[in-house]
């Protein structure tokens, strides 16, 4: 890290120096009349060059540098290699052999000791979030709201999930006497009942011959999020929520090149409220889906302190049919948000953090894959909270 620090320190005095004195009317110029010190600064994946932005010829924009353990000097990258160049962002394998990066919305493989690197995507949707299996045999990525992989050694792509927007279709019931009359012509036309029977094994042997693809999914309007492949790549965790929809400030622009007022965007309140999501387990051997529940966390049915003043909620006698008593309204657990499975090196164990929506209660909890159950392992309480 000296070395660093040395190296930019160098660069950016040996032009400061020229500008002595340094007066109060130097200090307040414009950066591109005094200099603009190296930023951004990030080691080549073998350890051997470091790269920089910087500015010293006062264009319009940084430029990207770069010095060597062996050669000093600052020198500018041409665009052809800037281009080439690896992500400085990235996920590693074990023995940091290897590197996923994105760029350009592709995804990339980077062989660290020989410097060469792979494409693994070439599309026009964006694909993010890369990572390598617990057996470094697959790649695991994102497009749109799906989850793939891409083996290593094969070649192939598979597709894991089929999210769609919107509900499932159902095909339309046939009424008592549509039934009756398909009936009732089966029942005399023998050519019918064969074209029937034919049809129905035509069908069968279709369906068995179709290879296998994910399940759909339909989501109706929430969001999908943090879709994440089990380290055994049996199982499937992934998240849902609905936006609140929350009031965003209004911030307007005055100065614009339409000449015409505009929005500029902008953060909502701080306080505003946050959106619950729901957990769910898709078992890719039993090709089911489960919601995880929270029943069974402990204080998910408490309700906030000042409640407790108040007697329960019961549904009023003249709401109710003739002869049926009033009933208490049965509480509900308390919207909550999911952060995880983070899952252990070796892949055996996992943390997933709930926090409830009124943040007075945060539970550290184990989630049991295969009976989509969760397991407490630290409550945090904070009723002052």
């Amino acid at each position: 890290m000296k070395k660093v620090f040395f190296l930019l320190f160098a660069c950016s005095t040996s032009y400061a120096q020229q500008l002595a004195p340094l007066t109060v009317e130097k200090i307040m110029r414009d950066p591109k009349w005094i200099g603009v010190a190296p930023s951004r600064p990030y080691w080549s994946d073998d350890n051997k060059t470091l790269y920089f932005s910087w500015n010293p010829d006062k264009n319009p924009g940084d430029s990207l540098y770069f010095v060597t353990l062996t050669d000093r000097t600052p020198r500018k990258v041409s665009p052809a290699i800037r281009r080439s160049l690896p992500s400085p962002f990235g996920t590693f394998n074990a023995a940091r052999t290897k590197k996923l990066f994105e760029k350009n919305g592709d995804l990339f493989l980077l062989d660290i000791p020989n410097g060469k690197t792979t494409q693994i995507t070439n599309t026009l949707e964006r694909e993010y979030n890369p990572s390598f299996s617990t057996d470094e045999g697959s790649v695991i990525f994102t497009a749109g709201m799906n989850l793939y992989t891409w083996n290593t050694h094969s070649g192939v792509f598979t597709q894991h999930t089929d999210f769609r927007k919107g509900s499932k279709k159902q095909d339309p019931k046939a009424g008592e006497q549509e039934k009756w009359l398909k009936a009732d012509q089966l029942a005399h036309f023998e050519v019918l009942k064969e074209r029937s029977a034919n049809k129905k094994l035509s069908d069968k042997i279709k369906k068995a011959d179709r290879p296998k693809r994910p399940r759909e999914i339909y989501v109706d309007e929430k969001s999908v999020e943090s879709v994440l492949l089990s380290p055994g790549m049996n199982f499937i965790v992934y998240r849902l929520s609905k936006s609140a929809s929350p009031k965003n400030t209004i911030v307007p622009s005055y100065v614009t090149e339409s000449g015409f007022t505009e929005d500029i965007p902008s953060r909502t309140k701080v306080g505003a409220r946050q959106s619950p999501s729901e957990l769910f387990v898709y078992d890719l051997g039993r090709d089911s889906v489960l919601q995880v529940m929270t029943d069974n966390i402990p204080g998910i049915f408490e309700a906030p302190a000042y409640k407790k003043d108040y007697p329960a909620r019961t549904i009023r006698n003249d709401t109710l049919p003739a002869g049926k008593p009033a009933k208490e309204i049965k509480p509900e657990p308390r919207p909550v948000t999911f952060y995880g499975p983070i899952w252990s090196e070796d892949g055996k164990n996992n943390v997933i953090i709930i926090n409830s929506l009124d943040n007075k209660d945060r539970w550290i909890m184990s989630l049991d894959l295969a009976n989509q159950k969760l397991i407490l392992l630290e409550r945090q309480h904070d009723e002052a909270r």
